[in-house]
């Protein structure tokens, strides 16, 4: 039977916790789902890992590329991998408990189903103790796409719910995970104009939190900008002021009645318009502080 689910799990020297995440996912109650996973250029043991655990399960296929395209590129290539109707990213350090597939599944199959589903979150620290339940609060299960808008533009936080399961057409109708800073988000607020979410009740995901993970390696905008793409301009750019364009690009490209766009534009502004233009201004001047230290240093 052709599974219906393909987990994604983007990598880049992430030894030290692969196997943990693969464990928890090959141990599912449900067996209705591949793992494809895509190693950007490792040069730990990562290879060795994926190699073994390929070997060991077919359910579980690796592809392997030479150099680190950045993590959005990883990202998206998974999505481009999947034959399936049903996709999930899965961090390579996260772990899951036995039913999420399962409990996932059956959410998603429900008649007029949701356009995602994703389980209450768990953070963990680096040793998988638990450190506190976190509450998304992004249950938008309403009809009107302006209703689920106004509540994400409010709620979000850690963007756990972009961990979820999908429904893979209407992911590639996004422009997925983008090469700048909290393009998640963007893609949140997208998905949640295209289709409702649920919240399973349950504890299903173990979201770990520690000092080797994207935003706190990369501790700069700068820095996140590369991780996400290593070719990446380091011109100046507010990442909130970018986060606030992207957001009103999506609700200009999702297919809605012309009072719900603009109902939607004005959510946008009221909400976040005179926050972000006071966190921008901030953000560019400690970005141009930065850079006028660095020339100070580098000419020393």
């Amino acid at each position: 039977m052709t599974p219906r689910l393909t987990i994604g799990v983007p990598v880049f020297n992430g030894a030290r916790y692969l196997g943990e995440t693969l464990d928890s996912l090959l141990a599912q109650s449900s067996r209705d789902f591949v793992v494809v996973v895509s190693d950007n250029g490792s040069t730990d043991e990562t290879p060795a890992i994926c190699e073994r655990y390929a070997r060991s399960d077919p359910r579980i296929t690796v592809h392997r590329h030479a150099e680190n395209r950045g993590a959005a590129w990883n990202y998206n290539h998974l999505v481009d991998l999947a034959a399936t109707p049903f996709f999930k990213w899965s961090g390579s350090d996260d772990k899951y408990a036995p039913t999420y597939v399962e409990r996932c599944l059956e959410a998603i199959d429900r008649h007029g189903g949701p356009v995602l589903v994703y389980p209450r979150t768990v953070l963990i620290d680096a040793d998988g103790t638990a450190i506190r339940a976190y509450d998304d609060g992004l249950d938008l299960r309403s009809p009107d796409p302006t209703e689920r808008f106004d509540r994400a533009l409010r709620y979000l936080g850690l963007t756990n719910p972009v961990f979820g399961v999908v429904r893979t057409a209407a992911l590639r109708a996004t422009p997925r995970i983008a090469p700048y800073n909290d393009s998640d988000v963007v893609l949140l607020l997208e998905l949640c104009l295209r289709g409702a979410f649920e919240e399973l009740p349950e504890p299903l995901f173990f979201r770990r939190m520690h000092a080797e993970q994207a935003y706190e390696a990369n501790r700069t905008p700068r820095d996140v900008r590369r991780w996400f793409d290593p070719s990446a301009s380091t011109r100046v750019v507010s990442p909130r002021a970018r986060r606030f364009f992207e957001v009103g690009r999506a609700v200009a490209r999702v297919p809605l009645p012309t009072r719900q766009r603009l109902a939607c534009g004005a959510l946008l502004v009221r909400r976040w318009a005179a926050r972000d233009l006071y966190h921008s201004a901030r953000e560019l001047l400690a970005e141009l502080g930065s850079r006028t230290t660095s020339r100070r240093v580098t000419t020393a």
